[in-house]
């Protein structure tokens, strides 16, 4: 469907965040599809994460990793936010920055899970508000038929 405004609105499209340098409309879904180990996922998490920093509810869905996989990758990130690259890593520094994003939410899925399904699981297990913005990001690795993988970002608001 087109977007239609007032023409008394100067720029009634404002996006509704950014995080990790890609910007998200207010009720809009963003796909993302490159090759294995371009950095998709890692990317999801750091998005995940900045929203959770911010306040947001965000959650990571995903198929084909281990929550254990998911949590190091993220465990790591934090560290490169703290130290920078070939850095010693202050420890309290690492754990602020880690509980700055200790809202966010890991949560695996099994196939032939429906998107109404998850959002009753973020809704109705982890606290998502009906009728607040959230960050959710769904990761189909292999899942997709074709050379490529895909992940799906949802804003809601």
């Amino acid at each position: 469907m087109p977007r239609s405004a007032a023409i008394t609105v100067s720029n009634p499209y404002q996006p509704f965040r950014t995080f990790a340098g890609l910007a998200f409309w207010p009720g809009g879904l963003t796909l993302i599809g490159a090759k294995p180990g371009i950095g998709k996922t890692s990317w999801l998490i750091r998005m995940v994460r900045e929203a959770a920093q911010q306040g947001i509810s965000a959650a990571l869905a995903y198929y084909e990793h281990t929550d254990e996989e998911l949590q190091w990758r993220a465990n790591l990130q934090t560290l490169a936010v703290v130290g920078g690259p070939h850095k010693n890593v202050d420890e309290i520094r690492a754990a602020d920055e880690s509980a700055r994003s200790s809202e966010m939410v890991l949560l695996a899925l099994t196939p032939g899970i429906t998107v109404r399904s998850l959002e009753q699981t973020l809704i109705k297990k982890y606290q998502f508000l009906v009728a607040k913005p959230a960050l959710v990001g769904v990761d189909y690795l292999s899942l997709r038929p074709s050379d490529g993988q895909i992940i799906l970002l949802i804003v809601g608001c």
